[in-house]
């Protein structure tokens, strides 16, 4: 039987922008009318977009499109392609948080100065959800132009997704002025040890991004001090993140390599890391 065909020009990208390299990659055809018109490419990266001649095209071209990039996580999509055409794809795609190796700044990074824990205590997650959070929190502009690290004293605890740290004591009205950037949040989950108590009347505030959003938990003492339980997105906000993208997900991972490629692919902030 004689079959129409068409190609796919597909150009793949990381989280940062860049082509991928280097990477063994299979590009599977599961066309949805023939099992005999199913299609696989196997290719190995160049950092150029990649060719897939002779697909099968109309009345024969709707099929699933998957895409499995060595250490990245895999893709989906529909396609239907037209005879003669060729159809052409730009896709992003995120290194797989479990096999990503981290690269991370010298000591002298901003984000380091103000722990009270050395840094070679830390765990390499621990530098990430730091380096996460300081990003975040350095493009989050309030309602006198400075940012949240601007009010950072001391970094207390550091966790791969969240941070506890002693802020100057004019952080919080600064961020309930801060309407536009914040809005108000339930701060339930968060527990404080004594003698810091959350302040529950208006005290935890979320960023209004969809993903990749900053919560501030504030808490205070019997003398006034303000301390943060700071922390970066919530499973939900992971979820969507990778429905924007493209990949599933089976059950939410905050990761921070995770968040790191959210936040280069879809803010544009830089945590100051890299991930291979």
């Amino acid at each position: 039987m004689d079959t129409n065909t068409g190609s796919i020009l597909i150009d793949s990208l990381g989280a940062n922008g860049e082509r991928i390299k280097g990477a063994k990659a299979k590009f599977l055809l599961y066309n949805h009318r023939l099992r005999s018109l199913d299609s696989a490419f196997g290719v190995k990266l160049n950092g150029n977009p990649v060719l897939l001649a002779d697909v099968p095209a109309f009345p024969n071209g709707s099929a699933d499109f998957i895409m499995d990039i060595d250490r990245y996580y895999s893709k989906k999509r529909f396609v239907n392609i037209q005879p003669g055409d060729g159809a052409e794809f730009t896709e992003t795609f995120f290194l797989n948080a479990k096999t990503a190796k981290a690269k991370f700044p010298a000591k002298t990074h901003p984000a380091y100065q103000k722990l009270i824990t050395p840094l070679t205590d830390l765990t390499d997650l621990q530098k990430a959800g730091l380096l996460n959070l300081h990003a975040k929190a350095a493009a989050t502009l309030l309602a006198n132009d400075t940012n949240i690290t601007d009010h950072i004293e001391s970094i207390l605890e550091v966790r791969p997704a969240r941070l506890i740290a002693n802020v100057k004591e004019g952080l919080l009205d600064l961020v309930r002025d801060s309407r536009e950037v914040f809005h108000s949040a339930s701060g339930i989950s968060h527990s404080f040890n004594k003698p810091w108590r959350r302040i529950e009347r208006d005290g935890s505030f979320k960023t209004r991004d969809r993903q990749a959003n900053l919560q501030l938990t504030f808490a205070t003492n019997s003398d006034g001090q303000l301390l943060i339980d700071m922390d970066l997105d919530d499973n939900q906000g992971v979820a969507h993140a990778f429905d924007v993208i493209g990949h599933s997900l089976s059950g939410a991972d905050t990761h921070p390599y995770n968040i790191q490629q959210i936040l280069l692919a879809l803010q544009g902030i830089d945590p100051g890391y890299t991930l291979s």
